[in-house]
């Protein structure tokens, strides 16, 4: 059996009467300082108590009438949270808004599922906030402005410095198996200052922007090597960076490297262009979300080039500038090539709108080929070609899978 006085005292009230007799009610007052009357066994067994703030608070009223085993004003990262519920494999918390999403983004940070709510809100929401519950996913019963969703795998973390303020490098891998036939990934991000750091949400958006451009391409993000509070100016004390180029020279993996902005990455031409090269001479691929570019094909490097031959471009380049020229180009027709199978021309030609945009119905077929790929490894390409054209209708206008057409989709997806 519970204990009557510690439940009192974890909700912050004091016991004012406390019947011996379970047919006669106790008296109680509440944290607000709300005067009530209970039965003991509606506080120990139901989970009943000051009606008033019951009715005031809509969080735990619901948990109340939902009967989750709650915790009240649980604490993270000295934020109060207001209450948690942890069971199993399912962590969630359960909190009212507030302005900056700071709470929300620690959340998931730990693993936790949020259900946010507001007091004003309707009855009907109980039902969502129970379906919730059974599929551990988050519920926004008020507006979020702009949420940050971070969702990828990268949850395992190495530290390459730890200096004042929370500033200094680190790695995030995800832990093996890697998925077979998926093009590998790395992000690297960097903030300029310590206030940045400890903000959290600049670190955090770059993270989910370069999440969310993996898997808008089908790749798998296998690490994120960050700079926190390091200058962009040098390359020299970046050890995250200096991690990242290591692994990229000394490996054989055709890797894909993207970061958010060329800024990120270096704010000197020197540097910019000696990394560069760096990349393109193991045959790996630097992509820039800002850009929405790979800065190693061919009009990658003509846009490099263009940035390089400008007066004072080490400290002079903004992403607004390198966005005028872009856009000029596809206003002109210079970038709008041909789209790949699996994607197809933005009709959005407006500023910052990508060039290309998936075609689903076509991205699904690619995904048919990597699963057939997957089932049938080490298959002769010729005889792979003739297992698709059995099992998927061809391409576009093709009368069928051609070898070769084949060969390069599947080069170009990084299905081996």
């Amino acid at each position: 059996m519970k204990n009557i006085e510690n439940i009192i005292t974890n909700l912050g009230g004091t016991i004012i009467i406390n019947s011996s007799d379970i047919f006669i009610k106790s008296k109680f007052k509440c944290k607000k300082n709300h005067i009530f009357e209970l039965y003991n066994n509606d506080v120990l067994l139901n989970n009943k108590w000051c009606n008033i703030c019951q009715e005031e608070n809509f969080g735990r009223k619901f948990l109340i009438e939902l009967g989750i085993d709650y915790k009240e004003n649980f604490v993270i990262e000295n934020v109060v949270f207001d209450y948690s519920f942890i069971r199993n494999d399912k962590k969630i918390l359960f909190y009212t808004v507030d302005s900056d999403n700071k709470k929300l983004i620690i959340a998931q940070k730990h693993g936790f599922k949020s259900i946010i709510y507001d007091d004003n809100l309707e009855k009907n929401s109980k039902e969502n906030i129970w379906n919730a519950i059974i599929n551990d996913k988050n519920l926004f019963l008020k507006k979020i402005e702009n949420p940050v969703n971070i969702t990828h795998k990268c949850t395992l973390e190495k530290i390459l410095s730890e200096e004042k303020d929370n500033t200094g490098s680190i790695i995030k891998y995800a832990p093996k198996p890697y998925p077979l036939n998926n093009k590998i990934a790395y992000g690297y991000i960097r903030v300029s200052t310590s206030m940045q750091v400890n903000d959290g949400f600049s670190l955090d958006a770059q993270e989910n922007k370069i999440y969310r451009e993996t898997e808008y391409r089908n790749f798998f993000l296998k690490s994120l090597y960050i700079d926190r509070g390091i200058s962009g100016g040098s390359t020299e004390n970046r050890k995250a960076l200096n991690e990242m180029m290591e692994k990229v020279m000394n490996g054989d993996d055709e890797i894909w490297i993207i970061i958010n902005s060329i800024s990120r990455l270096s704010r000197k031409t020197k540097d910019l262009l000696s990394l560069v090269e760096d990349i393109e001479r193991k045959k790996c691929h630097l992509i820039i979300i800002d850009l929405n570019l790979d800065i190693t094909s061919p009009s990658g490097k003509l846009m490099l080039t263009m940035m390089a031959g400008q007066a004072q471009f080490e400290r002079e380049l903004t992403s607004e500038r390198v966005k005028n020229v872009l856009q000029h180009l596809k206003e002109t027709g210079n970038l709008r090539t041909k789209p790949s199978f699996g994607w197809m021309l933005n009709p959005d030609r407006s500023q910052g709108a990508k060039i290309h945009i998936r075609n689903e119905k076509e991205q699904k077929i690619i995904q048919k080929i990597r699963d057939y790929r997957n089932e049938n490894e080490g298959m002769k390409i010729t005889e792979f070609t003739r297992l698709i054209n059995d099992n998927i209708k061809s391409p576009r206008k093709s009368k069928e899978w051609y070898r070769k057409n084949l060969k390069q989709l599947m080069e170009r997806e990084g299905i081996k």
